[in-house]
């Protein structure tokens, strides 16, 4: 199934009478096509161009309301060239969760003595919203890595 691709929810019905006599079906078709989910690929590339319009305008309290819809506009019109039909609403979403599990990873991480952790698309998260810390965000991943070698030997 590509990113094109529509889903349809079919669903079957099976209602037995009370005297078990019958069997009526039903089907119900959705009228309403569903968006696809977001997979690996949408997210990589709703990220990829956060980023470069990030670094163009700065942080979003920085930019004024309609500055803002615009850049998300462009974002999703790009999601929508490579096959993703999300909706401004959607991606800035999307892209609310991620910042979120970006900031808890590090601010669990900043405290000494908690195990260090990390988060989907750390890397490309942290090359965007904290550049500095990118050195700080590879030393955890492998300390993680090394820390799962280590388990999975004994």
């Amino acid at each position: 199934m590509g990113p094109n691709d529509v889903v349809r929810d079919w669903t079957l019905f099976i209602a037995v009478d009370d005297d078990f006599t019958s069997n009526k079906i039903q089907h119900e078709v959705s009228k309403t096509p569903r968006i696809k989910d977001w997979d690996d690929t949408s997210i990589r590339l709703l990220i990829s161009e956060y980023g470069d319009r990030f670094a163009k305008v700065g942080e979003d309290t920085e930019r004024s309301t309609e500055e803002n819809r615009k850049v998300w506009k462009e974002i999703t019109r790009k999601l929508k060239k490579s096959g993703y039909s999300f909706s401004v609403k959607n991606a800035r979403k999307k892209w609310d969760l991620l910042e979120e599990a970006y900031v808890n990873m590090a601010s669990r991480n900043i405290h000494p003595g908690l195990k260090r952790i990390t988060c989907p698309y750390g890397r490309e998260l942290t090359a965007i919203l904290n550049p500095g810390g990118m050195k700080n965000y590879i030393q955890i991943e492998e300390e993680l890595q090394k820390e799962m070698e280590k388990a999975s030997e004994e």
